[in-house]
């Protein structure tokens, strides 16, 4: 089986990177390998693999070197088919986190949020936090208000053409519902 060998530190040379990444950019460490990195973020090892051409052989990976791992895609109970977007931290908020879920039938996006402070604290006048659904192509944006529930902030929208965008943000708003100059980002993850 490829993939189970730990990463070699770098003799200097040029190093691959991925040309395209539809999920989340990794770094591998001292002591990774594609496997291990596999399994840290449940996804097959073979899809691991496909994503990563430009990897001649996964038994040849590198320290410092940049791959890309797939966003999960699975299917609920009724046979839905949903893909999962990891919402990773900025630095803003230290234990933050949170994860999207994209219905692609209907386009029906969750977003659920955890160890968000209350708005304030980040942003003068923060009443709640907003999603943001970027299109970097454009630089146009749709966004939806997210709710506190017990200790999670949730949001949902529906039936949005959602192929479009290819990012979402989470960020403290004001009454007024924009994204302001200097209001800071806290979450943020890849749609594909």
């Amino acid at each position: 089986m490829k993939g189970l060998i730990k990463a070699q530190k770098s003799n200097g040379g040029k190093i691959p990177v991925p040309q395209r990444c539809s999920g989340k950019l990794h770094i591998i460490s001292k002591g990774e390998s594609l496997f291990i990195i596999a399994k840290k973020y449940k996804v097959p090892l073979n899809k691991l693999i496909k994503v990563n051409s430009q990897i001649e052989d996964p038994d040849i990976i590198y320290e410092g070197q940049i791959i890309c791992v797939p966003t999960r895609e699975y299917k609920n109970k009724y046979g839905q088919e949903y893909t999962e977007v990891i919402l990773n931290s900025t630095g803003k908020v230290a234990n933050a986190s949170g994860v999207a879920f994209i219905r692609k039938v209907t386009n029906d996006l969750v977003v659920f949020t955890t160890n968000l402070p209350h708005p304030k604290e980040l942003f003068p006048n923060g009443e709640s936090y907003t999603a943001y659904l970027l299109d970097s192509a454009t630089g146009n944006y749709d966004k939806f208000n997210l709710k506190k529930v017990e200790q999670f902030w949730v949001g949902q929208v529906k039936n949005k053409p959602l192929r479009k965008y290819d990012g979402i943000i989470i960020a403290p708003n004001t009454v007024s519902g924009n994204l302001l100059p200097g209001e800071p980002v806290v979450l943020e993850g890849i749609i594909y």
